[in-house]
């Protein structure tokens, strides 16, 4: 049964924040050793896999054991949290409070969500891993900051990688916690004193950009390689404004290869689905700060944009409906979006569209919009089946827009 577990979690791993090479983790998890051996996967991720496993499996049978994989799960993290941890474990701790993490928040429980992001945060500063590959002289680890949301102190080091592969879980695993952090405070809309790791006062960033886990295998990040600054020199490339930053994330946008380039790659087409919507999201945010025409038809060509790629494609595109939370919020933004706009839209009718004899042509932009709602609200409901958060956000819109949604 355990086996099939694997095969249940393992296909969606990357949208759920695993950041370990794949295989290696498959084959060490099926070695006949005990529990807790440090050849094998430690405890806590284990029963974290396991009961991701079972959440996807969508088999009632195992739903039940659900609650017996989450007991222990966290009594095995309550043991890893501690300094006499295996080496090797250290960063399969970090990567089980990410995973029960991200289940908590798929299952709206934004607490217990918020408590397992805090503990991985401690432990990725602790360990350092904003430091790997730095240029700068190393320091004594300072206190983690109660900004942080989490309590620490100074711990043991991280040994030095055994390979390129282990060094490259490293670094994926630090922008892993990073990425989860601002995306429970974006999914959760928590407002409290908490400050996540990019907007910590005085913390450096000098961890490369993370790379593909079979880019590490090939050794593609030199071995002198050094690097500094890294968020701050990302943004520096642009000038503080609107222009500048509508200009770097178009730039981006055009790096990213189509999504119909990877619909016979399920994961991997899951993964450049959050990343087109994701800059959906930032084009939308930044025609915000606009109040004309033009920052209006961004916004929703944005909205437009985020729709479609979580739509289901036709009969061979790839299966979206295991998508991380993020998904769904995503979804709802660009939902509201569209709805601001249909009321926009019925405003300048009402004010100025007599006098301007723009009547049809409201009509038909209307009609486009309310296509757009329909759309969106159709993908956050598939959306929804296999997530609590998501059925929750459709609840919530479905009642703004007066629509009876039946399950």
């Amino acid at each position: 049964m355990l086996r099939m577990l694997l095969d249940h979690f393992l296909p969606h791993a990357s949208q759920f924040g695993f950041f370990l090479h794949v295989d290696r983790f498959r084959a060490s998890a099926h070695l006949q050793l005990p529990l807790g051996h440090p050849d094998r996967p430690s405890p806590a991720l284990l029963c974290a896999v396991y009961l991701w496993g079972i959440h996807l499996s969508q088999s009632d049978p195992l739903i039940s054991y659900e609650t017996v994989f989450i007991r222990r799960a966290q009594q095995h993290l309550a043991t890893e949290m501690s300094d006499s941890v295996h080496p090797g474990h250290r960063m399969h701790t970090i990567q089980a409070h990410i995973l029960l993490s991200v289940y908590f928040l798929r299952n709206r429980q934004f607490l217990k969500a918020q408590f397992h992001t805090n503990g991985a945060v401690t432990l990725a500063l602790g360990y350092r891993l904003h430091k790997i590959r730095s240029a700068h002289p190393a320091h004594p680890a300072p206190p983690l900051l109660p900004v942080l949301g989490a309590s620490a102190m100074a711990g043991p080091s991280l040994d030095p990688p055994r390979d390129d592969v282990e060094e490259g879980e490293r670094i994926r695993g630090f922008w892993a916690v990073v990425c989860h952090q601002n995306s429970l405070a974006m999914t959760a809309r928590m407002v409290s004193d908490s400050f996540g790791i990019l907007d910590s006062p005085g913390l450096s960033i000098d961890t490369p950009w993370p790379l593909d886990i079979t880019e590490y295998e090939r050794g593609v990040l030199p071995r002198g390689a050094r690097s500094s600054d890294t968020v701050q020199n990302f943004i520096a490339h642009g000038a503080p404004g609107p222009a500048p930053r509508s200009a770097r994330i178009a730039q981006f946008s055009v790096c990213l290869s189509p999504l119909s380039a990877y619909y016979e790659r399920g994961a991997d087409a899951r993964t450049f689905a959050l990343a087109h919507a994701l800059v959906g999201a930032a084009r939308i945010q930044l025609h915000n700060t606009g109040a004309d025409a033009g920052a209006s038809a961004g916004a929703v060509g944005a909205a437009r944009a985020i729709i479609g790629v979580f739509g289901l494609g036709d009969a061979h595109g790839p299966d979206f409906l295991c998508a991380g939370p993020a998904a769904g919020t995503l979804l709802l933004l660009a939902c509201q979006v569209v709805l601001r706009e249909i009321a926009r839209t019925r405003c300048f009718r009402a004010s100025l569209g007599s006098a301007l004899n723009v009547d049809v042509a409201c009509d038909q932009e209307e009609a486009a919009l309310l296509v757009d709602l329909q759309n969106g609200l159709t993908t956050m409901t598939l959306h929804a089946l296999n997530s609590p958060l998501v059925r929750a956000f459709c609840f919530c819109f479905s009642k703004c827009v007066g629509v009876e949604l039946i399950w």
